[in-house]
């Protein structure tokens, strides 16, 4: 069974994915119910929400599925 999303690389030392229990490894699988299937849909859907919105994500752990709630922070764009 192919694992679509994005894995999760880092999560930044008191970022909002750390607040909300996202771990290095993680896969990110849907937001806001809607499937994430690459970085660029995860990106996009982070662009378009507001800073301070409360967001619904779907992980995959250890094979289980997750929903968590994170609050997103303003989008840092790396250069």
């Amino acid at each position: 069974q192919e694992v679509r999303g994005v894995v999760v690389n880092a999560v930044g030392a008191n970022s909002p994915a750390a607040r909300a229990g996202i771990r290095q490894g993680d896969v990110i699988v849907g937001f806001n119910g809607e499937a994430v299937t690459d970085g660029n849909t995860l990106r996009n859907r982070v662009a378009s929400t507001p800073p301070n919105t409360q967001v619904n994500l779907t992980i995959m752990r250890d094979r289980r599925e997750q929903q968590m709630q994170v609050t997103l922070g303003e989008y840092q764009r790396k250069e």
